[in-house]
């Protein structure tokens, strides 16, 4: 049977970033395999349409099929890329998607090399520039069952042997996932904005029997909350309210020792930040 994978991008703002992520998939190798594109526009007052698209893949790969799908609101990570994913069940032969950032450049074997896993999730290893300007390699992530927050698994080295065993979650961006888990577990949770969507739907799924695994074998580079600023207030807000919601949701009689660590986190960000850490 010849798959057919839909690549879902989800726009914000920054077109430079996007147009980059573009590029790289319109240069990705294909196997056994066809594959087309929707964006999605998270930035209503930007006019990206199906031609802005095309200009950004390279020549040659004008034969891609493009979906240009716009909201009338930026409607956060989890609601904007269910968008996408709605119109991509939409067709029945679709049969994995592949849910991309717009501040992602995938490598041309990237997507051949997370085929061959055959997981239900797999997602390439997440290459990232630290504060300190070195490259730092990300191979999923632990949840703590206790206090709701998450680590991830990281190295200064592309180790293929890395996380061999067993993982709870990877990152939303850049996620390759079999069309039979929505079909049982459904959409990515649109409680949440921006952060911990990724972990809850992976937790959900872990839950329903579903396999997760990271592909030792491809990296993406990712330019961390290219949209808002890693560090930025929002981006902190946003990764300590997703928290708290997905505690409440998953942590059921462990709530109260998660709420207490998470008060107590954000207690410490707020005491670094008046004292300009």
């Amino acid at each position: 049977m010849r798959l057919k994978i839909a690549v879902v991008i989800l726009h914000f703002r920054n077109i430079s970033l996007t147009s980059q992520c573009l590029q790289s998939v319109g240069l990705m190798k294909t196997g056994n395999f066809d594959f087309y594109i929707i964006l999605v526009n998270n930035s209503p007052e930007q006019n990206f349409n199906k031609n802005d698209v095309g200009k950004y893949l390279k020549p040659g790969k004008n034969n891609i099929p493009v979906y240009v799908i716009k909201n009338t609101k930026n409607m956060g990570f989890a609601a904007g890329i269910n968008v996408g994913i709605k119109k991509a069940l939409s067709d029945k032969n679709t049969t994995h998607f592949l849910l991309l950032n717009n501040d992602t450049v995938a490598p041309k074997e990237m997507l051949t090399m997370m085929i061959k896993e055959n997981s239900d999730i797999v997602s390439p290893v997440i290459r990232f520039k630290s504060l300190e300007n070195r490259f730092v390699f990300d191979f999923g992530g632990m949840v703590n069952r206790w206090t709701g927050r998450t680590t991830h698994i990281e190295s200064d080295k592309m180790e293929e042997n890395k996380t061999a065993g067993d993982i709870d979650y990877v990152s939303g961006c850049c996620m390759l996932i079999k069309r039979g888990v929505f079909e049982e577990i459904g959409y990515f949770d649109e409680n949440y904005f921006f952060y911990y969507e990724d972990t809850d739907f992976c937790t959900r799924a872990k839950k329903a029997g579903f396999s997760i695994k990271v592909c030792h074998h491809t990296y993406i580079d990712h330019k961390l909350a290219g949209s808002i600023g890693r560090w930025s207030s929002r981006a902190i807000y946003y990764n300590l309210t997703g928290n708290a919601k997905f505690i409440s949701k998953h942590l059921g009689l462990r709530k109260p020792i998660g709420f207490t660590y998470l008060f107590l986190l954000s207690l410490k960000i707020l005491i670094n930040r008046l004292a300009g850490k």
